[in-house]
């Protein structure tokens, strides 16, 4: 029997512990951006790997997706105060157009109002006061 890869690593695509150093080495060194590059968040370790690496890179990899999680609720939250912004500014702007196109501020009756009111204040004023 030959001296072989152990079962973990063989075969396209298996597991490689040294990935996880270098991952682990990598944020050992604040380099997250290369660390996520070379697959830290697809890295899962296997037995084999040095438990220090496991608990370096699972906490880490905990860590990022709060964060992206956390992002993405910011964004939708600030995406959902512009959209209510928006909608009272146009509230806004419909009220304030409407209080333009209405009658004139000195006069707040409609004209056929207005007309009806001076004629009585005409007449009221043509009988004597007894």
């Amino acid at each position: 029997m030959g001296a072989g890869p152990p079962p973990a690593v063989q075969g396209a695509g298996a597991h490689d512990c040294a990935k996880g150093l270098e991952l682990a080495h990598l944020l050992a060194e604040d380099a997250l951006d290369e660390a996520l590059q070379a697959g830290l968040m697809g890295f899962q370790p296997c037995p084999a790997c040095d438990p220090q690496v496991a608990g370096l890179l699972g906490p880490a990899q905990a860590r990022l997706l709060a964060a992206w999680a956390a992002r993405e609720r910011y964004q939708r939250r600030q995406a959902r105060l512009q959209g209510q912004a928006e909608v009272r500014a146009a509230r806004a702007n419909r009220g304030a157009a409407t209080a333009t196109s209405g009658p004139a501020r000195g006069n707040p009756l409609p004209p056929a109002a207005a007309a009806a009111l001076a004629r009585a204040k005409a007449r009221a004023q043509e009988t004597p006061s007894t």
